[in-house]
């Protein structure tokens, strides 16, 4: 039973997280919803990985570690920038269930 209800509760929480994201971008446009949401996830989270996360030993390639960091992190903007830019004018189940398969490619 457990499963289940942990199922139907994590589609709960889906759910509105999208439709919470689509009417923002619907609102104020894709650039300000991303760095609400950027500036909301960095503000939640910073604290708890400077507690559970100890900083790396040096790296042996600091430059590329970086590059390779910020890379990721342009195309995570980018991304996201253009879901919600498709949130604002298109169907929000089409749309949720494209951008769902992000973790998956």
């Amino acid at each position: 039973m457990l499963p289940i209800v942990a199922g139907v509760a994590t589609a709960v929480a889906w759910a509105i997280s999208v439709l919470a994201s689509a009417r923002a971008s619907r609102v104020t446009g894709a650039p300000q919803t991303v760095a609400g949401v950027m500036v909301v996830g960095t503000v939640l989270i910073l604290p708890v990985a400077l507690v559970a996360t100890p900083l790396p030993p040096a790296l042996a390639d600091p430059v590329g570690t970086v590059f390779l960091a910020a890379l990721a992190g342009a195309a995570n903007v980018g991304g996201l920038l253009l879901t919600y830019a498709a949130y604002r004018v298109g169907a929000v189940g089409i749309i949720a269930t494209i951008g769902s398969t992000e973790g998956a490619i």
